[in-house]
């Protein structure tokens, strides 16, 4: 019987802001499963993603001093924006094909 599994090798660039640098890599990769099954559009089941290449383009760190009211103590605070390229490794079954299949043993 033949494995009806795909693997496929995709780049997607994903950027996230947060409080520190910590803070905006987990956003990003938290986004990342959500990219991938937009990617599939519908079309596949995944079972299986494994980053294999991170690249950053992108990262930039600024503080500032949030002034709220004149007599208040200012409030320093760090915003972190980072924005990179990761190259995943899928693996997914596609889902027109197991259709197919599904209905031909039917009939």
């Amino acid at each position: 019987m033949a494995s009806c599994l795909i693997e496929e090798v995709k780049t997607y660039k994903l950027e996230a802001y947060g409080k520190n640098k910590t803070e905006a890599f987990g956003r990003a990769f938290a986004g990342l499963q959500s990219k991938v099954y937009a990617s599939l559009n519908g079309t596949g089941l995944l079972i299986y993603m494994e980053p294999l290449a991170v690249d950053i383009l992108k990262e930039h760190e600024q503080d500032t001093v949030e002034k709220i009211v004149g007599f208040l103590k200012p409030k320093p605070t760090m915003h972190y924006q980072v924005e990179f390229e990761v190259t995943v490794k899928l693996r997914y079954i596609p889902l027109e094909s197991s259709r197919d299949d599904v209905g031909s043993e039917t009939e």
